[in-house]
């Protein structure tokens, strides 16, 4: 007890020297506190730079195969906007279904896979694109093969199909291949993507 009584009169006869020893301790732990955030910051803008070059690195090593890109943004994109049009135009298909429109089938339905995804670009184009086409084709081919079934000879799709198979699988795929198209358009930079495109390469060559 002796020794806290003394400690406590030695505090009290040493208050200015405890408070500068305080706040000297305080301003030390800010300067460090100020120094980890600096190098955080620094390390951030380091890593950001770093990113962005491996990105470019990357946009450029992709531009000889981006030939391939576009045909494939276009189908992805046909295919999300049609099942989008078929969610927008759901009450409207939905009477036709009810009146027995046979004209439905030829409209929006797609009875068999073949032909969805071009050949040529299945077997060119680079193995990570070919997945990204055939995933697609097989989202909209899951909606739009229930839509086959309008037929003149055929069962007339009912009403609930419609409303609990075809919307649910549109809004599914067009979510999915949405996804998938915000993919494949950074994969490109700008100013290649918007580049006039009304010469060849090799109209640029030495004839």
């Amino acid at each position: 007890m002796a020794i806290f009584s003394g400690l406590a009169d030695w505090i009290q006869e040493n208050a200015a020297l405890v408070a500068a020893g305080t706040l000297l301790l305080n301003v030390v732990v800010l300067a460090i506190v100020f120094w980890q955030t600096l190098l955080t910051r620094r390390s951030a803008k380091i890593a950001e730079r770093a990113f962005l070059a491996d990105r470019q690195i990357r946009e450029l090593s992709d531009l000889p195969k981006s030939g391939y890109l576009f045909p494939a943004i276009m189908c992805l994109r046909r295919w999300r906007d049609h099942m989008q049009q078929l969610i927008d135009e759901r009450d409207s298909l939905l009477t036709r279904i009810e009146q027995g429109d046979h004209t439905l089938a030829k409209e929006h339905g797609v009875q068999e896979p073949a032909g969805l995804v071009d050949s040529y670009l299945y077997e060119q184009a680079p193995e990570w694109l070919r997945v990204l086409a055939v995933t697609g084709a097989q989202y909209y081919y899951n909606c739009t093969c229930l839509l086959a079934r309008w037929s003149g000879t055929g069962p007339l799709i009912s009403s609930d199909l419609f409303l609990t198979g075809v919307i649910p699988r549109a809004r599914e795929g067009a979510t999915r291949i949405t996804e998938m198209l915000t993919y494949l358009e950074h994969r490109l930079p700008d100013w290649y993507a918007n580049s006039p495109a009304s010469l060849s390469d090799r109209d640029f060559l030495d004839k």
